[in-house]
Formats: structure tokens, C-alpha cells, sequence
């Protein structure tokens, strides 16, 4: 596909126009949808392009196409040009506005805006039969080139070329995979890179170092060719791909782990599975179904037979990412630390992948060895600052060996806004966050985790202590409830419950709950807190206080979240009692003599 501007300006806010777009619409962030794509461009255009005095030098139309499935769609987000009756109709200047207007065609079309009418029928009809004999994506894109030439000869005034001679022109296929190619000419010079690329190497912290030439100056770099593969985040999406590739075990793996994100866990396997029918030697495959028989089966012995037949199908370099989860199943699943630590040292080596090197320092961390090489590799891995998987490690890390509480938080809450959907992230953050007494941002992500559609009672109970945490008794109250007739039977949903009942003003109900779970023997942490907010709610029995002293002489300790929480927006001696029982249940102050 290639875009022909009437004019000799290129650039659009001083920017090349392919370099706009792409930092326009976002091409890693940007749109989930070609609605999104044009919407961006058509809002994001008109100012610039107002600037613009000249009506005839400011026509511009961007093209957007896209698969839907296995139909395609071509827009026209333009300020002259629009799609009427399946033709491109041109004004001879510009709108104010941008408009945007749609084609689904049937069969194959050429579509060709700017100067579009400056190719021949001939030409057309070339270019159309291809495509509907199914040429090689290469030979289309050589004869668009020389379409391209012509074109730029044709139209060519005294003032100069309309139309560069130079293009590039790229291929898009229903089974989500393409390629590109630049046809440049000596005129061209300077660095050629497709703008999604230079924003991929920009966002992967990557940089080219160009060629010196005998002058001593850099060469320009210019990719020759260029292929790509889009994965789909729909269940039509996939549906339309099965039907054209059933037999495929990349596209077979590829579903099985969007399943897995849809917690489908057990149609997510028989995937996995059918792609190692289909290809045996398939190794990531092997390695996702041995990731599900491990967490999910809970059958360390297949996962262990089978992440080994995954290392070793991959022959003598097997992927960074497979030697690494397999490190952290050897660790974690079988407890093998020295044959976990082996892949790990192995997964490094791999400078492309630098999730490696931040399970390696997490895991020399956890296990107290070399700490100065952990924080190391660390630093190493997170000189890649956008990637999810890293920060949450990081964070982990943060919280649970280094005590740098607000630093793991950070770190976590900046993985959920680059990986807003991943709903582990999301619930460890949102567990930090409550765990610092934050119940805002912690409601937060618990709300998401929600949306997800992840409702088990400890999300419930942990969102409605949350909730009890930011002032909102009401919701507290109905998701502890719904934690605690789960029958799940933890006390501490059934303490908190009783403190939301409390600042409820339904003292007698919550002091008869605590009473109730004293009855049935809780551990000693729940005890002194119950204990301790008895003495808060209502007159102190003798015998209750003696039992309190007792814990806390013997070295028991509690948390005092919830008698803090109880008493948050209250002044005068009830909070001075709540928070000093809460320092006391937690060891941070003597039982004094009066309590």
C-alpha cells in the first residue's frame, strides 16, 4: 500500500509523515482497534494541518488498513478524499476537517489516493490480477515500486517531482502475517528505518550503531526487507484463524496461551497439546503445557519429564525464556535449588532477554546468596524500564528481602500501567497497597481484579477491608459479608467484618461475632486482635484482658490494621485507645499496668 500526498510537504510538526503517524496512533501502546486508529489520527491532524495556509498543500489523506478476522477493511482519514460507491472521489482542495470513511471489499481492489488517477488502467489491472492469483508478496511489492516510478515520472512539473520515485510498500495477510520492503533511490539518503521499528528499538532500549565509511562518516541504515506477525486478543480473532490454519502449532500454542489469560486453563492444555501433536518438536509448546501441568495439576513429575523433552527438543540453544521457567519450576516445584540455579546461569547468556537476569537476582536473593551480584542484575535488567514481568520481580524483591516497601509499590504500580489486564500483578499491588494502609489505591486495583472477573473470597475480603480502610462502610460491608457466607471460615474476614459492623454502629452484633470466633479457638495472632478490639468496643472483661497480657508475654503478635482502620476518621480518647492497642498487639509498645 502506498500514500501519495499532492503535494511536496513531508512532514507533518516537523516530523516525517510516517514517523507522525506511528507516534500519533502509538504503534506498541496505541489503539485495540482500527476504529481507534483512525479516530486518533483524524482528532490528532486537524491542528497541524490547519497551520497549513495554503488549501491545496494542505490536502492529506493517512491510510489505515487492518484484518478483521479474515475480512479486510481499508479507512481514509483525509481533509479531500473519501470512499463513495467503492471508488476514491477527490475535492480539489481541502476541508476544514478530517473525515473519516470505510471500504470492506470483496475481491481484489487497488486503492491509490493523492495522485491515484495518474495510474493507467493497465496498470490497475496488473496489479489486481496478482493479487487474486496469489503472487508472491515480494513480486506485488516490485511491481508496486515500479507503478510507484512511473507514477512519479508521469506527474512530474517543471517545479519538480510530485510523487518520490522511491517507496515502500508492504504486504498484510488474514493469517496476520506480512512483510515490507523499501525501493529507495540515490536521492533518499540518510537513515531509512520503518517508524514502528525505530519506536520498537527505542522501547526495547535498543540502538543501531551504523556502519563507518571510508570517509569516516557513518553510513545510512536501511532495512532490506522486513516480515511481521500480528496474534490476535479475540476469540473471533482466533476462531477466523483456526478455520484458515487448523493445522498450525505456533497458531494452536499462540491460543492455548490466550486461554490461559482467560483462565481456561483446561481447554488452554488440550491446545497445548495439540500443537505437540501437530509438532513434536515444538518447543514452546512443551514448555507452556509443562507450566500447566506444574500449576495447575499440580503433577510436578509430568511437568519435570516434560520441560526436559522442551530443552531438549530445542536442540543445543534452547530459548532463554523455556531455561528460565524451567529454573524457577526446579526451584519452586521440586526444590532444587543447585539444578535451578544451572538454567538460571544458563537463560542469562542470553543478552535479548533480559527477564532472565532479573529471576536469577530474585532468586539469589531468596535463597540469601551473592545480594551485591542480585542488586546488580537488577540494575541490569531494569535499564529496560517499560517491561512488566521485570518490575514486578523488582517489586517483589523490594517487599519481601529488601524492605523498601514504598519502592516495591512503585515499582508495581508502574508493571499494572504498562500491563493493565495481568490480574496477578494487579492483586499483588493491590495487596502491597493494603498492606501500607493505602485503602484508596488498593480499592483500586481490587476493583479491576474484579472487573477481570477473578470474585473469590479473598479478593472480596481483601477489597472490603479496602473499602472499610477508605471510609466506604456500606461496600465494606457487603463484600465481607459475601467473603465470610463463603464458608471459608477464616477468622480474619469475620474480625473485619465485625469492625465494619462496629464503625457501623452496630456494636452488638460485632461484638457478638468476636465473641463467636473466640469460641471456635483462633490462631493466637487473631486472638490478641480480637482481644484487643473487645477492649475497644465494649466494657473490659477481667478475664479477656488477663488472656491478652498473657499472648503478649508469651510473644504472640497481631496485626493492627483493622483497630487502626475502626477508628480512622473518630478524635479524642477512642483513638488514642485504638492506637495504642494497635501499637501493643504489634510489639511496638509495653502493656501498661492500667488496661
Amino acid at each position: 500500500m502506498g500514500v501519495h500526498r499532492r503535494d511536496r510537504q513531508r512532514v507533518l510538526e516537523g516530523k516525517l509523515i510516517g514517523q507522525w503517524m506511528t507516534e500519533a496512533v502509538g504503534w506498541l501502546d496505541g489503539p485495540g482497534s482500527i476504529d481507534d486508529a483512525v479516530d486518533t489520527l483524524a482528532s490528532k491532524a486537524e491542528a497541524p494541518l490547519s497551520r497549513i495556509t495554503d488549501p491545496v498543500r494542505r490536502c492529506q489523506t493517512f491510510v489505515v488498513g487492518a484484518m478483521i478476522g479474515t475480512q479486510s477493511r481499508v479507512s481514509l482519514v483525509s481533509n479531500f478524499e473519501f470512499f463513495d460507491d467503492g471508488q476514491i472521489q477527490r475535492n480539489p482542495t481541502a476541508d476544514a476537517q478530517l473525515t473519516v470513511t470505510s471500504i470492506k471489499p470483496k475481491s481484489a481492489q487497488l486503492f491509490a489516493t493523492g495522485v491515484g488517477d495518474a495510474i493507467t488502467a493497465a496498470e490497475r489491472e496488473q496489479l489486481e490480477l496478482m493479487l487474486r492469483l496469489n503472487a508472491p508478496d515480494r513480486s506485488i511489492q516490485e511491481r508496486l515500486s515500479e507503478v510507484n516510478a512511473a507514477v512519479s515520472r508521469r506527474t512530474e512539473t517543471p517545479e519538480g517531482k510530485i510523487v518520490s520515485e522511491g517507496c515502500y510498500a508492504a504486504s498484510l495477510h488474514a493469517t496476520g502475517r506480512g512483510s515490507s520492503r523499501p525501493f529507495l533511490i540515490d536521492e533518499q539518503k540518510g537513515d531509512v528505518l520503518p517508524p514502528e521499528l525505530e519506536t520498537y528499538l527505542r522501547s526495547a532500549g535498543l540502538r543501531l550503531k551504523p556502519k563507518i565509511g571510508p570517509d569516516g562518516k557513518p553510513l545510512p541504515m536501511r532495512v532490506r526487507t522486513s516480515g511481521f506477525g500480528t496474534q490476535g486478543a479475540s476469540p473471533e480473532w482466533f476462531r477466523e484463524q483456526l478455520k484458515l490454519q487448523p493445522d498450525n502449532a505456533d497458531l494452536r500454542d499462540r491460543y492455548g496461551f490466550y486461554l490461559v489469560g482467560k483462565s481456561k486453563l483446561d481447554e488452554a492444555m488440550n491446545e497445548f497439546e495439540l500443537a505437540k501433536t501437530l509438532d513434536p518438536s515444538y518447543a514452546p509448546a512443551i514448555a507452556h503445557l509443562a507450566h500447566q501441568y506444574w500449576l495447575h495439576r499440580r503433577d510436578t513429575s509430568e511437568a519435570d519429564r516434560l520441560y526436559s523433552e522442551a530443552i531438549d527438543v530445542a536442540g543445543s540453544s534452547p530459548p532463554a525464556w523455556i531455561l528460565s521457567d524451567c529454573a524457577g519450576f526446579c526451584d519452586e516445584g521440586l526444590t532444587d535449588p543447585q539444578r535451578a540455579r544451572e538454567l538460571h546461569e544458563r537463560a542469562i547468556e542470553d543478552k535479548g532477554f533480559p527477564l532472565a537476569k532479573a529471576r536469577l537476582g530474585y532468586f539469589l536473593m531468596k535463597h540469601g546468596q551473592e545480594t551485591e551480584r542480585a542488586d546488580a542484575l537488577f540494575a541490569d535488567a531494569l535499564e529496560l524500564p517499560d517491561n512488566p514481568d521485570i518490575l514486578v520481580l523488582a517489586g517483589r524483591a523490594d517487599w519481601l528481602f529488601k524492605g523498601d516497601r514504598e519502592v516495591a509499590r512503585t515499582k508495581l504500580q508502574k508493571a499494572c500501567t504498562l500491563n493493565p489486564t495481568h490480574v496477578p500483578t494487579l492483586r499483588l499491588t493491590a495487596y502491597v497497597c493494603l498492606a501500607l494502609e493505602d485503602g484508596g489505591s488498593a480499592a483500586y486495583y481490587y476493583r479491576k481484579v474484579i472487573g477481570r472477573g477473578q470474585r473469590d473470597s479473598q479478593v472480596h475480603a481483601n477489597y472490603g477491608l479496602a473499602l472499610l480502610m477508605d471510609h466506604k462502610f456500606e461496600g465494606a460491608l457487603r463484600h465481607l459479608s459475601k467473603a465470610h457466607r463463603s464458608g471459608s471460615n477464616d477468622p480474619a474476614v469475620a474480625v473485619n467484618l465485625a469492625a465494619t459492623l462496629w464503625v457501623l454502629r452496630r456494636g452488638t452484633e460485632a461484638i457478638a461475632l468476636l465473641r463467636e470466633i473466640l469460641s471456635h479457638s483462633p490462631p493466637p495472632e487473631i486472638e490478641v486482635e480480637i482481644l484487643a478490639m473487645l477492649r475497644l468496643a465494649a466494657p473490659p472483661a477481667a478475664k479477656e484482658m488477663i488472656r491478652l497480657r498473657e499472648l503478649i508475654a508469651t510473644g504472640h503478635r497481631g496485626d493492627g490494621i483493622t483497630l487502626r482502620t475502626m477508628v480512622r476518621y473518630k478524635s479524642g480518647i477512642e483513638r488514642d485507645l485504638s492506637l495504642q492497642l494497635s501499637d501493643i498487639i504489634e510489639g511496638k509498645a509495653a502493656v501498661p499496668p492500667t488496661l
